[in-house]
């Protein structure tokens, strides 16, 4: 064990080097996430815990956890920090008719090898589960402004949008004057051929009357 003078933690850079790396990460990840100032401790334990399970340069790039207990470190689980989080409720907790889950935000890892820490923010209460589903897109800071878009789609009617699509041809115009020429032409008679039957039945009447005319005088002659 090696002792240095008080006040002097440049005699110990090593050990006060890594306690700013701490400091550091701690501080970002809680900045990141939006959550106050009094979780800054769960803030370190995270920082710690990713630490360790981290690449090292004295140990040849290989992680600490692994060279401590000897065994390969899973790193599928590592979540981001102060994430929303939805935490699946027992049937013995609830009754049939209640949610299924409850909105918390990501504040660390358990103790044991599986399991995360919630931070209930409804109920003011920290929980610890392993039943969860994460949307690390949304941070404790976003909290606000979601349930201000989940209002407003819930609030707001639907509407429906219309894109205009230039150059092509109007269709229903289209049709109107299609049906507008068909009635036209049912009902339109042509002028020549009315023209034509007024000066057909005169001449046909003459016919007739010449030959009333003409036959007494062929059965006198027979």
């Amino acid at each position: 064990m090696e002792k240095t003078v008080p006040g002097t933690p440049q005699q110990n850079g090593v050990a006060e080097r890594m306690n700013r790396t701490i400091n550091e990460r701690a501080r970002s990840m809680r900045l990141h996430s939006g959550l106050p100032q009094t979780f800054w401790a769960d803030a370190v334990h995270t920082a710690v815990y990713l630490i360790n399970r981290g690449p090292s340069v004295p140990l040849e790039f290989r992680l600490p956890e692994e060279v401590w207990r000897g065994k390969e470190v899973q790193l599928s689980h590592l979540k981001v920090f102060g994430c929303v989080s939805y935490v699946h409720i027992n049937s013995d907790a609830r009754n049939k008719l209640e949610a299924k889950s409850k909105k918390c935000f990501f504040i660390g890892y358990g103790d044991e090898e599986f399991g995360f820490r919630f931070w209930d923010d409804q109920n003011r209460k920290i929980i610890r589960s392993r039943n969860v589903i994460f949307n690390e897109k949304v941070m404790y800071k976003d909290r606000s402004s979601e349930e201000t878009e989940m209002a407003d789609s819930d609030t707001s009617p639907q509407r429906s949008e219309f894109i205009r699509l230039e150059g092509l041809p109007d269709v229903t115009k289209q049709n109107n004057n299609q049906e507008s020429l068909q009635e036209d032409s049912s009902t339109f008679v042509p002028t020549s051929t009315q023209e034509d039957a007024e000066q057909l039945e005169p001449a046909v009447r003459r016919e007739s009357s010449q030959d009333q005319l003409n036959s007494p005088a062929e059965l006198s002659s027979m």
